[in-house]
């Protein structure tokens, strides 16, 4: 318990320093930054799944605040090029899990169709064991997924959009309120225990957002919590994922071989022309675009559409949306992969 506080209690400050030396994300990349470099130099650390629920849940809390009946009435324009998008990352998942067949022997087809479905990494992981996969490998590939590309997307924004820090919203400009913290702990507190009682995918971000949305519109009125508040939040979830790419992970990124690295680094580069259709389907701008469609995890992709002063509601909604299309849609993907691209692969 004393390493795990001093951890958390590491992240937060490493975290407040990138912020305050304008570090893009500072929050987020300090933290993960930290994560990374406990979980290879000084060792393993392991949180109880709970701990992990109940900041998602901060995050969603915090963007209940920002979240907007008008925001509610845009999310439905994005659907379709939301599913076009899903589809064409569904279609390269297929190949790169073909390429992982190819090219790995030691890897079978429903390890190496898990590994690259751009889902929400720990359902797929859960329900890789399942289905008869290595959930190992399945959580090497998408810890290196998801790692990778949270350290990479705020630094690549940082570079469209130099300003972004004189560009942000009024609503960072909030002072902190006591009321306003004991509203994000009721709604974490909430949204953790109904998705014990009914789970679906990004369910704690989903039930935080949702809960407080309802609260904050219809029987409280709480203002958007202070710049340190939410900064906490994205140290928290930067720290809690950088510090699963430990040894381990490492070992057996090494021991697939350059497969794994190379798919990561196609698909960082797919997810470019991703955004640029997605960008040219809706009116969002490109940055608002790549955070929305990249598949990374929402909370991720959320806080980080906070750091720069984007609106995180329609980023997180969307990230919602991709992962129930993916998890409805789960039994009749492992079918189409087995009956069109595993023949193709042998």
């Amino acid at each position: 318990m004393f390493k795990k506080t001093g951890f958390i209690t590491a992240t937060i400050f490493i975290g407040y320093l990138f912020n305050q030396f304008n570090v893009p994300a500072g929050w987020l990349i300090g933290s993960l930054s930290t994560g990374i470099f406990y979980g290879l130099i000084v060792g393993k650390m392991t949180f109880r799944p709970v701990t992990f629920q109940f900041a998602l849940s901060f995050i969603g809390a915090n963007i209940s605040l920002l979240l907007t009946l008008e925001t509610l009435h845009k999310i439905y324009i994005y659907f379709i090029p939301l599913l076009i998008i899903v589809t064409l990352l569904i279609l390269l998942g297929f190949y790169f899990s073909s390429l992982i067949i190819k090219n790995s022997k030691d890897i079978n087809h429903i390890t190496a169709f898990f590994c690259c479905i751009p889902g929400g990494a720990s359902e797929l992981i859960g329900l890789s064991q399942e289905y008869g996969a290595d959930d190992r490998i399945v959580a090497t590939f998408h810890s290196l997924r998801i790692i990778f590309l949270t350290f990479s997307i705020p630094i690549t924004l940082a570079f469209l959009e130099p300003g972004y820090k004189t560009t942000q919203q009024a609503i960072s400009d909030y002072p902190f309120e006591f009321k306003s913290l004991l509203f994000l702990l009721m709604i974490m507190i909430l949204s953790v225990f109904l998705n014990r009682w009914i789970k679906i995918p990004g369910g704690n971000l989903l039930y935080s957002i949702a809960l407080g949305f309802l609260f904050s519109q219809f029987i409280f009125e709480i203002p958007p919590a202070a710049d340190f508040v939410k900064g906490i939040g994205q140290a928290l979830i930067g720290g809690f994922v950088g510090v699963r790419f430990n040894r381990e992970v490492l070992k057996r990124v090494i021991a697939i071989g350059p497969i794994a690295i190379i798919i990561t680094i196609v698909l960082f580069f797919a997810t470019f022309l991703c955004a640029g259709l997605f960008y040219l389907l809706t009116n969002l701008s490109f940055p608002i675009s790549l955070i929305s469609v990249v598949p990374a995890g929402a909370a991720e992709m959320s806080i980080t559409a906070i750091a720069f002063g984007f609106d995180p509601t329609i980023v997180a909604s969307l990230h919602i949306i991709r992962l129930i299309i993916l998890f409805f849609s789960f039994p009749l993907l492992l079918k189409i992969f087995k009956k069109y691209f595993v023949k193709q692969s042998d």
